[in-house]
């Protein structure tokens, strides 16, 4: 079977088909090998774009079922159509970040006629029993909603340079290697170290160490929420 999916906190406006054997539904959370690492996708639809390419299948679903309605879909797909937004973006905001610990349904009470409190799912079918509670979701006098329980991932420290001033820096006596240092820090508020490194293909980071020491550069420590799951490969 082909689907379509949703690649997990990337920037692009496009779903990508996938083959599996498994019966998936629509929201349903699967590991895929995009762009050669292994990380979550979200079950689009059922129905999958032939071409001349090569179709690969999915590593493995995530959490055997979909934690999200045909109305949390719509929701999504109007969003996306109505603010240009990437898919793997929208689908992600209704999952709170982190790991995924655990989940557990709860009963709703949506309808005046039957009031009760928010009782978990095994309780309320221990009490009440399923065929009652097939009957009030046909009705929509209760719904179903999950709580999720996450390992909030850590921050990541990083350390940021910015231009200590802009002005000025014509007097300053630059070689040509700390200009353009200098020349990207005034495109741009400031930079992670490490990325200004590999995007200015730096052999080192004295240069940059030498202009913070000259006071032409302001090194801050930061902490970045890396909010995202993403699975390592292997």
């Amino acid at each position: 079977m082909l689907i379509q999916v949703a690649i997990s906190n990337s920037p692009l406006y496009d779903t990508y088909t996938y083959e599996t054997n498994e019966l998936l539904e629509p929201g349903e959370r699967v590991e895929v090998n995009f762009a050669g690492r292994n990380t979550i996708g979200y079950v689009v639809s059922l129905e999958g774009k032939t071409g001349k390419y090569r179709i690969k299948s999915i590593n493995k679903r995530v959490d055997e079922r979909s934690f999200l309605s045909l109305e949390d879909i719509k929701l999504a797909e109007y969003v996306m159509k109505e603010y240009l937004a990437p898919p793997g973006k929208v689908f992600d905001l209704f999952f709170p970040p982190g790991k995924l610990l655990a989940v557990d349904e709860f009963i709703v009470p949506i309808s005046e006629s039957f009031e009760f409190s928010p009782t978990q799912k095994d309780k309320f079918i221990k009490e009440f029993g399923e065929g009652k509670l097939k009957e009030l979701l046909a009705s929509r006098e209760v719904k179903i909603m999950h709580s999720f329980e996450r390992k909030t991932p850590k921050k990541r420290k990083t350390r940021r340079v910015s231009l200590t001033k802009k002005t000025g820096l014509l007097n300053q006596d630059l070689t040509p290697l700390w200009q353009i240092i200098v020349d990207y820090l005034l495109s741009v508020e400031s930079e992670e170290i490490s990325e200004l490194e590999k995007k200015l293909e730096l052999r080192s980071r004295s240069p940059i160490e030498t202009l913070i020491s000259k006071g032409i550069l302001t090194a801050e420590e930061c902490e970045e929420d890396d909010s995202h799951w993403v699975i390592p490969a292997g």
